[in-house]
Order: structure tokens, then sequence, then C-alpha cells
């Protein structure tokens, strides 16, 4: 479990560089507000499908299910956030910069969020499925 913290960390630290590669043309305080409200939106999002997705499994003991859930969410948060957020951040730059038209940044904020329920479908399944292959491997042990 250290191992999958550690590696989420690694992920994150890369994730927030982008972000804030991404918005270079921000001040600091708002590139720092847009990388961490970004983060905890995505941190939250990725719960909630990781709850949704393990509605239906049943344990015997709800430890496991709750370390399973746990290393799902260390290992996709990070990446949903890599995935979703420097799109958007470099879209806010350039409108920022005058180079992106408001229709536009606001076509990019729909792409983000039609990306976003996207993956919200697939990763409910995924992580069912995830979180089913480790409570079975657990309970060969």
């Amino acid at each position: 479990m250290i191992a999958i913290f550690i590696i989420s960390i690694i992920i994150y630290t890369i994730g927030i560089v982008i972000i804030y590669h991404n918005t270079y043309n921000l001040e600091k305080i708002e590139k720092i507000k847009f990388t961490l409200i970004s983060a905890i939106i995505i941190f939250i999002i990725t719960i909630t499908i990781c709850n949704i997705s393990t509605k239906n499994i049943q344990v015997e003991n709800e430890e496991y299910l709750k370390i399973t859930k746990t290393t799902a969410i260390l290992i996709l948060s990070p990446i949903n956030l890599i995935i979703l957020v420097p799109y958007l951040a470099a879209g806010i730059n350039k409108h920022k910069e005058k180079k992106l038209s408001p229709q536009i940044l606001t076509k990019r904020i729909i792409i983000t969020i039609i990306l976003t329920i996207l993956i919200a479908i697939f990763e409910i399944g995924y992580i069912e499925n995830f979180q089913i292959g480790l409570l079975q491997s657990a309970n060969k042990i």
C-alpha cells in the first residue's frame, strides 16, 4: 500500500506541474487556486465513482473492500487529473491571452465535462472489476 501511495504522489506531482505549466499566463495565486480546486474536484469525482462501483460488491470483510477502494482512488484520481485538467487549463490560459474566444472556451469546458462523464462511465465498470480481482486475490492468500 505504501508503494501505491508513493506512486500516487508522484503522478499527482506530475499532474500539478503540467497544470501549473499550462496556466503560465495566470498570476501565481490564480495558478495555485486553479490547481488545488481542480485537484479537489477530480478527487471528489473519483471518490464518487469508486463509491458507485462498490455498491454492488458483497464481501465478508469490509476492511478488504475499504483497501481496494482506497487503492483505486489513489491510482485513478491523479490519472484523471492528468487526463482532464491540463486541456482546460491551457484553454483558460489562451483565453486570458485573448487567443481563444469565450465561445471556444465554452466548447472546451463542454468537451471536458463530456470527457469526464465518459471516463466516469468507463471507470465504474473498470473499478468494480479491479476491486473484485483484488478481493479474489486477497481471498486466495
